[in-house]
């Protein structure tokens, strides 16, 4: 990897974690996982000048309908997420993405959830080891951040052995506004198996811990399981998964779908 684009990623990343543990606000629980992406990110590597458009779907089968006054989140029961992703190669190891999320709840209203800007770095690639960072910006109203303003930076991890491939990401960010500001810790993970040539099967991890300067007790914490399924279907691709949450602050049954295109 050019030594001219390790050393501005690694200022950005300083500078991040600098704006993170800066961040100020009373003590606040979890955000709970509703109406939210579920997706854990490798490093990229693709064809530069290729497009790649995803549709999110996510369904809560079974969830909080009325969330504590200070989640300041959606009810999720019986809602559903959209969330229209547009991505770009830059080059084989940058890419950037446009999401336009909305949100559904179980009495009909439709909530517009503003836009999130996602940079994806590639810093090194081997045979089976790689790695990377994501910088997210987003403007989100009450009910997808607590704050109208949100940056979020993770390291990206990424190994592939024969059918078999992990994935890990570790999340920290903030939301700010002119009310306060609260900070977040969010591990994502994954491991999936082809089990034929154009179908893997694995197992996603997401969880939601609290404050970057303070964790939250396990209860207030997100912890959710999803079993996914992923089918390469030539030009699309197609993903189905089914997650459980662990604590009260998790959505009970969680259904969710994506169908790209890659152009």
């Amino acid at each position: 990897m050019h030594e001219g684009l390790i050393q501005p990623a690694a200022r950005t990343c300083r500078a991040a974690l600098l704006a993170l543990l800066a961040a100020g606000g009373a003590p606040s629980p979890a955000r709970a996982i509703v109406f939210e992406e579920f997706e854990v990110f490798a490093p990229p590597s693709a064809e530069p000048g290729s497009f790649e458009v995803d549709q999110h779907v996510n369904y809560g089968l079974r969830g909080p309908s009325r969330p504590e006054e200070d989640s300041r989140a959606l009810p999720s029961d019986r809602g559903i997420y959209l969330n229209t992703e547009i991505g770009y190669a830059v080059t084989p190891w940058y890419a950037v993405a446009l999401e336009l999320p909305s949100a559904v709840t179980r009495d009909g209203r439709l909530h517009n959830g503003g836009f999130k800007l996602r940079n994806l770095v590639r810093l090194h690639a081997g045979e089976s080891w790689s790695w990377g960072l994501l910088l997210e910006v987003q403007r989100q109203p009450r009910g997808f951040l607590p704050h109208p303003w949100g940056v979020a930076v993770s390291p990206l991890v990424a190994w592939r052995g024969g059918p078999w491939q992990a994935v890990l990401n570790l999340a920290l960010g903030t939301s700010f506004g002119s009310r306060g500001a609260e900070s977040f810790v969010e591990p994502a993970a994954r491991v999936t198996r082809l089990v034929t040539e154009n179908v893997a099967l694995g197992l996603e991890y997401y969880g939601e811990l609290g404050r970057v300067e303070r964790t939250e007790r396990f209860r207030r914490q997100g912890h959710q399981i999803f079993a996914v399924a992923e089918m390469d279907l030539g030009p699309a691709f197609l993903r189905l998964g089914l997650g459980r949450g662990f604590t009260e602050a998790s959505d009970r049954w969680v259904a969710t779908m994506v169908l790209g295109f890659d152009f």
